[in-house]
C-alpha cells in the first residue's frame, strides 16, 4: 500500500455563516479536495485557484496555503499520508489544480473510498487507501508532462514531437473553458503549422477543432449527469459562447437535448456517493 488516509470529509459551508479562512499549513499529511461546485478557491502562496466543479485540488505536507471557502461552498476533502517515496516524489511536484479525464470512473473510485473509510474497520479502511490509490494513478494522467529543457536536445525527433503534443493537449485541457484558436495552440507546440496539423492528428487520429468539441461535449455530458448545475451554467463553463449554441451542438453529436441526457442518466448519478 502506497497511502495511508487519515481523515475524509464533506465540507459544505453553511449559508449564513460568516467565513474568515487563514493561511496554514498540514506538516505530515496531503489535502486532496474533490469540488462539486464552482464557488470558493485555494490559494496557495501568490497564485489562487478558484474551485471548478469535479476538479481536483493537492496541498503537499508544509506548503502554506488557504481555502477560501464562502457561502455554500461545497467539496469532498481527503488527508493522507504517502507510504511510498516514489509516490511521493510525483505528488509533490504536481501542480495544485488537476482536472481528470477520466471523471466518472475517479469519481467512483474516490466514492468507494470515502464509503470505505467511513465504515470504521481495520479491512475497510485497507480497502479505502487502495481505491485512493487507485485514483491518483489514474488522476496522475491528467497532470501535465513534466520534461526538462535541458534534456530536449537529446532526445529522437518522434519523442520531441509527442512532448510537444502532449504540451498542447494539456493546454487544451487546462483551458477548455475558455476560446481556443488553432493560433494559440501552434504557438504552445512551437511547430510550424502544417507540422503541427500533421503531428496533432498521427497523435489523436482528429483535427485540433474536432478534439476541443469532444472534449467539451464529454465534460458536458459529465457534469449534466453528476450535478444540478443549469444548462445555461454547463454551456458557458464548457466553452460554448450560448446555451442554444451548445444545446444544438450537442443535440447533434449526442442524439438528444441536454435537457433529455440529464434525465436518462439521472438514475445512475443518484447512484454515486458524492
Amino acid at each position: 500500500m502506497s497511502v495511508e488516509i487519515l481523515k475524509v470529509g464533506k465540507w459544505q459551508s453553511p449559508i449564513n455563516s460568516i467565513m474568515t479562512p487563514s493561511p496554514h499549513t498540514h506538516n505530515d499529511f496531503y489535502q486532496l479536495i474533490f469540488t462539486q461546485n464552482s464557488i470558493g478557491k485555494l490559494i496557495v502562496g501568490d497564485e489562487a485557484y478558484p474551485f471548478k466543479p469535479e476538479h481536483v485540488y493537492i496541498t503537499p505536507p508544509g506548503v502554506l496555503h488557504t481555502c477560501a471557502n464562502t457561502k455554500s461552498t461545497q467539496y469532498v476533502i481527503f488527508y493522507f499520508k504517502t507510504l511510498n517515496p516514489v509516490l511521493d516524489e510525483i505528488l509533490k511536484e504536481l501542480p495544485s489544480e488537476i482536472y481528470p479525464r477520466d471523471i466518472v470512473s475517479c469519481k467512483q473510485l474516490l466514492s468507494q473510498s470515502a464509503y470505505e473509510f467511513s465504515i470504521g474497520t481495520q479491512f475497510s479502511h485497507l480497502r479505502a487507501n487502495a481505491y485512493l490509490e487507485l485514483f491518483l494513478s489514474s488522476a496522475l494522467d491528467a497532470a501535465p508532462i513534466l520534461f526538462s529543457a535541458a534534456t530536449e536536445g537529446d532526445q529522437p525527433v518522434s519523442a520531441m514531437s509527442d512532448t510537444e503534443i502532449d504540451r498542447v493537449a494539456n493546454f487544451i485541457y487546462n483551458n477548455f473553458s475558455k476560446e481556443i484558436s488553432v493560433e494559440d495552440l501552434v504557438a504552445v507546440s512551437n511547430f510550424e503549422r502544417r507540422h503541427f496539423y500533421r503531428v496533432f492528428k498521427e497523435k489523436f487520429g482528429t483535427t485540433p477543432n474536432k478534439y476541443i468539441n469532444e472534449l467539451r461535449l464529454n465534460k458536458a455530458k459529465t457534469l449534466l449527469a453528476t450535478t444540478n448545475m443549469p444548462v445555461n451554467e454547463i454551456a458557458a463553463y464548457c466553452g460554448f459562447s450560448t446555451e442554444h449554441y451548445f444545446s444544438r451542438v450537442f443535440s447533434n453529436a449526442v442524439g438528444v437535448s441536454p435537457s433529455e441526457y440529464r434525465k436518462a442518466t439521472e438514475r445512475s448519478s443518484k447512484e454515486i456517493v458524492f
